[in-house]
C-alpha cells in the first residue's frame, strides 16, 4: 500500500451539467494527455438531482493531478469551476464527508487536506471562490 499523507482537491474548470462529465475527463486524461486513467482518485459530481462519489484511479496507484506530490497523496475532483461560482452546500458536505472517511481510513488529519493552487501558484484551482474553511469534518461526527 502506498503511504498517504495528505489529500489535494481540484476542480475540473467545467460547468457541472447535471451529466457524468467523468467519462469526458478520464478520456481526455486517457487519449489526448495519453495517461493510463484519469489522474484523480476521487470525482464528485452531480448525476441526476444528487452528488455521487465517482471512482477514478486506484488508491494502489500514484495518482496524476499535482506535480511532485502525487506518490503521496489522494487527488478529488470537484466537476465544476469555482472560479465562477462557490461550490454548493450539498457538494461541500460529500467532499466533507469523502475526506473525512480518508482522514480516518489513513490516520491523518484535517491540517492534511490541501488545495491544489497551495503546491501551484500559478492555478487558482479548485477555485478562486472556493474557500478553504468550507473543508471541515462534517457536523454529525
Amino acid at each position: 500500500m502506498r503511504m498517504i499523507n495528505k489529500i489535494i482537491i481540484h476542480h475540473s474548470l467545467t460547468k457541472d451539467s447535471k451529466t457524468v462529465s467523468w467519462d469526458a475527463i478520464r478520456k481526455y486524461h486517457t487519449n489526448v494527455l495519453k495517461w493510463k486513467d484519469i489522474g484523480y482518485h476521487y470525482g464528485i459530481e452531480r448525476v441526476g438531482n444528487s452528488y455521487a462519489i465517482l471512482r477514478g484511479r486506484s488508491l494502489m496507484e500514484a495518482g496524476a493531478h499535482t506535480k511532485y506530490h502525487n506518490v503521496d497523496s489522494i487527488g478529488i475532483c470537484l466537476v465544476g469551476n469555482y472560479d465562477l461560482t462557490e461550490p454548493n452546500n450539498e457538494q461541500l458536505e460529500v467532499l466533507n464527508e469523502l475526506c473525512y472517511f480518508l482522514i480516518k481510513t489513513f490516520g491523518l488529519s484535517i491540517n492534511s487536506v490541501f488545495f491544489h493552487r497551495e503546491f501551484n501558484t500559478h492555478k487558482t484551482c479548485p477555485g478562486s471562490k472556493f474557500r478553504k474553511d468550507m473543508i471541515h469534518y462534517p457536523r454529525w461526527y
